[in-house]
């Protein structure tokens, strides 16, 4: 049973809570923040992905940011997550060499019955910088042209950088929960649940490395001069348009 506050809402303003965010955009992290605050306050919690929305939900959950907003039928507010495109290509390359998500370990005739991570070890075995261009042109593509497809002018989501949440975590938490309306008693609260919940603690508790570094720049570490100049290619413009770089000058 959760806690009780007088008010856990700004004004009781109650609306539908939505937090949308991306393939290895910080989705463990929150899920170890909203879920626990659902609980906290009693607020039903729901995280799907391409499916409405239940009638009596309080907190969506979308870890892929595939709903459209146009469909949800009563008040909402929404944060939207992202992070930078060569950080999220570099994750889940690593995270894709041990994951065991069911779509990633289904064999595929078109990589002669492998699976995705077979694949990708096999490339990385080779030579690692295979094994990441292949994470590049598969489910890091896919992200990266996701969070291009995100309709960023929608005024009910506050748009948030993953690399903004790390560096200023106490600051961008508080601005993201006053966002949702809660009141500064509850903020208090959600507080605690952030701090217990922090990035550095959760990856010693989560299995597995699923929280692997989260730290901003690792790209630096990994893409030589080809990579750069192929992620150019692949991706015109993204960096910029995303606000990570002035333009395509970058590397």
């Amino acid at each position: 049973m959760g806690k009780i506050l007088e008010h856990i809402f700004e004004n009781d303003r109650k609306n539908l809570i939505v937090f949308g965010c991306h393939h290895k955009v910080g989705t463990s992290w929150f899920l170890h923040i909203l879920s626990p605050a659902a609980r906290e306050f009693s607020l039903k919690f729901q995280y799907s992905r391409q499916t409405g929305i239940d009638e009596d939900t309080d907190i969506f959950f979308d870890d892929h940011s595939r709903l459209n907003p146009k469909e949800i039928s009563r008040e909402y507010r929404g944060v939207h997550l992202i992070r930078d495109p060569r950080d999220i290509i570099v994750s889940g390359y690593h995270y894709h060499k041990w994951t065991v998500e069911e779509w990633a370990n289904q064999p595929k005739e078109h990589w002669q019955g492998k699976t995705y991570k077979e694949k990708i070890n096999e490339l990385d075995n080779l030579d690692s910088r295979e094994g990441l261009r292949f994470e590049m042109h598969h489910v890091g593509r896919e992200t990266i042209e996701e969070m291009m497809g995100w309709d960023y002018s929608n005024e009910h989501f506050l748009e948030v950088k993953f690399e903004e949440l790390l560096k200023n975590k106490e600051v961008v938490f508080r601005e993201i929960f006053r966002h949702y309306h809660f009141s500064e008693s509850a903020i208090d609260r959600l507080m605690e649940i952030v701090e217990l919940n922090d990035f550095k603690k959760l990856k010693k508790k989560v299995k597995g490395n699923h929280l692997r570094k989260g730290v901003s720049g690792d790209w630096k570490n990994h893409f030589d001069a080809e990579m750069v100049q192929e992620f150019k290619e692949l991706f015109p413009g993204v960096l910029s348009t995303l606000g990570y770089e002035k333009d395509d000058n970058w590397g």
